[in-house]
């Protein structure tokens, strides 16, 4: 997901994008990198707590989720402020975490965080359906503005794996293992994934979250195969209700 603008800093948040869009780690002796890293250092002395969001999101782009964890943390602890907890939503979405996605969602997701508009499609794109649709339920009790949301696609999703006995936490570990993949060729997932329901009464009921990538077909062969492999060695049991693949944009 792109990372969202800092009021402070929104020339620094552009240039990260333009990293995050080529779609793949930079690495730390890149001089675009090290050129940016020292403007989030120089933003960290003057605010600090901004400063220390924006080299969170900085070392996200290298895939160096210690650092940019330790970052977010300093940020937080100075100020709370909604945007950093998006932003590191979004990275962890980038680089493929979804288990830790899915932790943090059911916390800051809540509509009573005042944010859920923001991280709806978070949530949406990180497969916590059940989640997303008891988000909805409690969202609409309190009357929240939801026009602008397509609440619909997980409420039919949750209610189609509930009937398979798919949970959040069995897609977290298939979309996880998507994203070990992923990492392994130091890519990163940035778009929107192709969710795709089939419901055909008493024929077949399933749901598709399909990665789009630019690579050639040989190599999204190659990933599709990675990524059963991945499966079987986190000894995923699968469902046909639900799949994740890869596909060539």
């Amino acid at each position: 997901m792109q990372i969202s603008p800092q009021t402070i800093s929104p020339e620094i948040t552009a240039k990260l994008n333009v990293i995050l869009q080529a779609g793949k780690y930079v690495t730390e002796d890149d001089w675009n990198w090290r050129q940016i890293k020292r403007e989030c250092e120089k933003l960290r002395d003057i605010h600090p707590s901004s400063g220390w969001s924006m080299l969170s999101l900085a070392h996200g782009l290298t895939g160096n989720i210690a650092v940019a964890q330790h970052a977010f943390e300093a940020a937080i602890a100075l100020e709370k402020n909604p945007l950093y907890i998006t932003n590191w939503l979004a990275t962890l979405g980038n680089l493929g975490l979804y288990l830790k996605i899915h932790e943090l969602f059911a916390v800051y997701g809540n509509p009573i965080s005042g944010e859920f508009s923001d991280r709806f499609e978070i949530g949406l794109h990180a497969g916590a359906f059940h989640k997303l649709t008891e988000f909805i339920g409690s969202a609409e009790k309190m009357r929240l503005d939801m026009t602008t949301l397509d609440t619909s696609l997980p409420k039919n999703i949750a209610a189609l794996l509930r009937k398979a006995g798919v949970t959040d936490h069995d897609v977290a570990r298939q979309l996880e293992a998507a994203g070990t993949v992923l990492n392994r060729h130091k890519l990163f997932y940035t778009g929107a994934p192709e969710i795709s329901v089939c419901d055909i009464p008493d024929a077949f009921i399933g749901v598709t979250f399909a990665f789009t990538l630019p690579v050639d077909g040989k190599d999204i062969f190659s990933y599709n195969i990675q990524l059963a492999k991945e499966e079987m060695a986190m000894n995923i049991q699968k469902n046909h209700a639900f799949d994740v693949v890869f596909v060539q944009r």
